[in-house]
């Protein structure tokens, strides 16, 4: 490997996994990429299986496979793809043509290349995938960076900390892991979360720090953040940003329609503005609101959520919540951390 690569990738080896029938392919592209970390499988299904605990910097996939085919394969991790952490696959066909390239194109592949090829070729493609790969995580972390940032801006607006922002990204995080979602979907969640109130910096100040009772004008122009807020984020097709604006928008919304802004109801509230409706109550109980009230102790937060089961919040979330309770008040004194989320999840709202 050069020495730019080296630069490149750091000290860690990248990981690289090997899906091919032939053993003798296989045998030949890990000698090739022996710098790197490799891992070889028969078939795509045997890769799936494990593909969630390896996590492949790179993944060279041969298309002609028994079972589910290379192009199949292909799309699948796409799927998981579009919720989080970039992946590189490179395709390997023994013929290249024009049906094959459309193909290739059609499933999301980052490179093709033909298996006569000279070997030093796709040693190069696999070196360039993982570049790619590394500017794209790169991204990602920056996206969590902007996503503090603009939570930042609210907590200013609150007069709360970043601390206390992340608990209710965490809670919302660990609810949806227990609906059996991947680790990709619900770390997603855990920042769109943070971004539920961005609205409330249109709204004036003076009216968020005010001490007593606000006029039913000073209720009506603070329930105008959720429309500013799914404005301010509704920019853009990535997941992060659908689901951002989605929960930005409902979560003020009730299970039985008398919510805002667009009098949802039922399961016409998307699942994560149903998960952050709760957390939202329960953070507005726990936390003291100079617009609102005193801080509440846990176990009284706990019967007030118990109140609104099948009014303001759904049935199914309550009854997932009262079962995790006590990691759910661990998130909020500390005493819970941050888990795997999505994995070994038993509970479906």
């Amino acid at each position: 490997m050069s020495n730019t690569m080296h630069e490149t990738l750091h000290l860690e080896r990248p990981k690289v996994s090997i899906i091919d029938d032939s053993g003798e392919s296989r045998a030949m592209y890990q000698r090739l990429l022996r710098d790197f970390e490799v891992t070889t499988f028969e078939t795509a299904e045997q890769f799936y299986q494990q593909f969630d605990q390896l996590r492949p910097d790179a993944i060279v996939l041969d298309v002609n496979l028994p079972g589910l085919s290379g192009y199949d394969l292909c799309k699948k991790l796409r799927v998981k793809d579009k919720w989080g952490a970039y992946l590189g696959i490179v395709l390997v066909s023994d013929t290249i043509d024009p049906y094959i390239t459309r193909k290739s194109m059609g499933v999301r592949a980052d490179d093709f290349v033909r298996k006569s090829a000279a070997m030093m070729e796709l040693k190069a493609r696999v070196e360039s995938t993982i570049r790619r790969k590394k500017a794209m995580d790169e991204l990602l972390n920056s996206r969590a960076e902007i996503v503090m940032g603009l939570a930042k801006a609210w907590s200013c607006y609150r007069h709360s900390t970043s601390a206390e922002l992340y608990k209710v990204g965490e809670v919302a995080a660990f609810l949806y892991s227990k609906c059996l979602y991947s680790p990709e979907e619900c770390d997603l969640i855990r920042y769109a979360a943070m971004l539920r109130d961005v609205g409330m910096v249109t709204v004036d100040n003076g009216v968020l720090t005010k001490e007593g009772t606000l006029t039913d004008q000073e209720r009506e122009l603070i329930k105008g953040h959720a429309d500013s807020g799914f404005a301010l984020l509704a920019e853009g097709d990535s997941e992060f940003i659908r689901i951002s604006s989605s929960i930005a928008l409902t979560h003020h919304e009730w299970w039985d329609g008398s919510g805002y802004p667009k009098g949802l109801k039922g399961e016409d509230i998307p699942l994560e503005g149903r998960i952050v409706a709760l957390v939202d109550v329960l953070d507005a109980l726990l936390s003291a609101r100079a617009y609102d009230q005193e801080e509440w102790p846990f176990e009284r937060a706990v019967e007030m959520i118990k109140s609104k089961k099948g009014t303001h919040l759904d049935p199914a979330i309550v009854d997932l919540f009262l079962d995790h309770q006590e990691t759910i008040k661990g998130f909020f004194d500390g005493s819970s951390q941050t888990v795997n989320m999505g994995q070994d999840s038993e509970d479906v709202a």
